[in-house]
């Protein structure tokens, strides 16, 4: 779930795994690093992300973290900020969730489509008026509306445009604003 939302996250240009951020200690037992996720952003230094639980599971005694603070001090001999998430950063964040995973879903569904054509339906309607609605722009004349909820995807993704996915589902009546440099 943390991943989904880091494809909305407009400063996150990719991430990968790093053996496997799942497992306490990473893919292998003799990894010599925990498993993690390492972000790559375009506003500053890489993000070494740890997903783990938020607290000791039930019948286990509480011990001290040392695959976080490995991967810590690791993360930052490597230029890198560190930071741990669990399923407590996502209370709050359900409908932003499910947004994103309709507009993955989007993308994905015409990926390798040429999208020229609703690309510039697309900025036409915002240079017109800084706001349309879903409904407008999968109605404009000659664009394919599948590859249309593709280019508003991505234009959302990378913080060209904007709407509301935290406080309401993503739909027809969804308005897209232009975000100005």
């Amino acid at each position: 779930m943390h991943l989904i939302l880091l494809e909305g996250t407009p400063e996150v240009l990719r991430y990968q795994f790093v053996g496997d951020p799942f497992s306490v200690m990473g893919a292998e037992r003799e990894a010599s690093l925990p498993g993690y996720v390492r972000v790559e952003n375009s506003d500053g230094p890489d993000t070494w992300l740890r997903i783990k639980r938020s607290g000791a599971r039930p019948g286990r005694a509480s011990s001290p973290d040392s695959a976080g603070e490995i991967l810590c001090a690791a993360a930052s001999a490597a230029g890198a900020s560190y930071a741990e998430y669990t399923e407590d950063d996502l209370r709050g964040r359900e409908t932003e969730f499910e947004n994103w995973l309709i507009l993955c879903a989007c993308t994905n569904r015409a990926k390798g489509h040429p999208d020229y054509t609703e690309r510039a339906a697309f900025v036409e309607a915002l240079e017109a008026s800084r706001t349309a609605s879903v409904r407008s722009l999968l109605t404009a004349s000659n664009v394919d509306p599948a590859i249309m909820l593709a280019v508003i995807a991505s234009s959302l993704q990378q913080g060209v445009a904007s709407t509301d996915l935290q406080g309401r589902l993503f739909g027809l009546d969804s308005e897209i604003q232009r975000r100005l440099a």
